[in-house]
């Protein structure tokens, strides 16, 4: 039975998951909201980004249509599993008018804000297949810095978008298994820095394979668990462990596997209250 659990504990960092049935009504219901209707009111929520160019490599140029969600004028209090899962509930369709009535134009979701009511983030509802989506539409841009509510973000929440720098609410005190997985996240830190930070569980995978290069936990008082492979192949060479923690944490089998940093270059304040497994570097 053991090995059993061990292997499934495995799969489920590196494989790609298997979707189950997608509720597509509830989807394009929640999206639906805030991207279709009158104008007007899409205006409250809709902001069109300035059009870039990209690039290509035969030297000619793309446009990149982009635009932001604006949530943060809203009472949510959740993100529904699977709301942005689909292409449709992640472009914006602008009609053209006048001569051009007939010509309209996609827009791609590049950034989302949050609204101060939000309390959590469910499982998938922003997660992208990289096999679908190109680079340029996998850019997510997350402003968190109204979001002094949301205390829990599930499994697999915004896995294999293309995040970059991360800035999290202080108020999060879970982090679901591969919530930010393969999300090109080259840094971690909170929207106030100086105040108490509430996290508390890093679940499996959370941010298995980034680009993160250091890891600085030393006011993660609050910390108990950093699961299995959270922080796996990344590419950490630092990382400070919280020096005055409120109970016990655990850092679980796997958790810096495949990076540069190695068991002796962690310096443990307190063996009492920090619990290290033996291959968490391994």
């Amino acid at each position: 039975m053991k090995l059993q659990l061990k292997a499934l504990l495995s799969a489920l960092v590196i494989a790609t998951p298997i979707i189950t049935v997608l509720s597509c009504g509830s989807t394009q219901s929640f999206s639906s909201k805030y991207l279709t209707g009158d104008e007007k009111e899409i205006e409250k929520y809709v902001k069109i980004n300035p059009t870039t160019e990209i690039t290509n490599p035969d030297n000619t140029k793309t446009s990149i249509f982009t635009f932001t969600l604006d949530l943060s004028s809203t009472d949510l209090t959740q993100i529904p599993e699977n709301a942005f899962y689909n292409a449709e509930s992640r472009t914006y369709t602008k009609a053209g008018t006048g001569e051009n009535k007939n010509v309209s134009v996609v827009y791609n979701l590049s950034k989302i804000i949050f609204p101060a009511t939000l309390r959590s983030i469910e499982k998938r509802a922003f997660f992208l297949d990289p096999a679908i989506y190109g680079q340029q539409q996998r850019k997510l841009e997350l402003d968190f810095s109204k979001a002094t509510s949301l205390t829990e973000i599930k499994e697999q929440a915004f896995k294999n978008n293309q995040i970059s720098k991360l800035v999290l609410p202080n108020s999060l005190s879970v982090i679901g298994d591969e919530a930010f997985a393969n999300s090109e996240i080259e840094s971690i830190s909170f929207t106030r820095p100086e105040e108490e930070i509430s996290l508390s569980k890093v679940g499996i995978g959370a941010f298995f394979n980034n680009k993160l290069t250091s890891l600085d936990l030393e006011k993660f008082n609050k910390l108990t668990s950093i699961s299995k492979a959270a922080f796996k192949m990344n590419q950490i060479a630092s990382v400070k462990l919280p020096t005055n923690l409120e109970s016990r944490l655990t850092i679980a089998e796997e958790v810096f596997s495949q990076n540069p940093i190695k068991k002796d270059d962690v310096i443990v304040s307190d063996t009492n209250k920090i619990s290290i497994h033996r291959e968490a570097f391994k």
